[in-house]
């Protein structure tokens, strides 16, 4: 029978894996050649080159004034994309028992506060980043995908119990 969560999982986490990696393109082109237009870039407002090379393009802008701008781990966003969403992706071909959906489900809750906090950013930037607007449908997406999932195990583990 065709797990329809489990396809949609596959098919969200991979798109988000191919916006991440655009990003990442966008991010590498803009920095080599100042005179770089992305496709996502429409205006002087709507532009996701602005947002990617902004202070919070990388590490979140959190990871930098903590860790050090130098630190191993103040890398763009988009590579923190790539390995949710990657993550997310592998792990879908794996059996999706009750503990693997449970930290799926909290990995993609903490995506999903990150979102806000980044839209939150945006809007105090005053710039529209549609690339930023299609990875925050993505993580809720997932998020609703893995929580279902999760919570159709839960109860099918409870009635197995009764």
């Amino acid at each position: 029978m065709l797990d329809t969560n489990k396809v949609l999982r596959i098919a969200v986490s991979f798109l988000g894996v191919l916006i991440s990696l655009y990003t990442l393109y966008v991010e590498i082109h803009a920095l080599a050649d100042k005179n770089y237009k992305a496709m996502c870039d429409i205006n002087e407002n709507v532009s996701c080159t602005k947002v990617f090379l902004s202070k919070h393009g990388k590490g979140f802008g959190l990871i930098g004034p903590i860790l050090g701008e130098n630190s191993a781990l103040n890398l763009p966003n988009p590579v923190y994309g790539i390995a949710f969403y990657g993550f997310i992706f592998m792990s879908s071909f794996f059996s999706s028992g009750k503990k693997l959906m449970g930290f799926l489900t909290l990995l993609s809750f903490i995506s999903c506060g990150m979102c806000v906090y980044l839209a939150s950013v945006l809007y105090a930037m005053r710039h529209v980043c549609l690339v930023c607007f299609s990875t925050y449908a993505i993580s809720f997406a997932l998020f609703y995908l893995c929580f279902k999932r999760y919570n159709e195990l839960v109860k099918t583990e409870k009635y197995k119990v009764e």
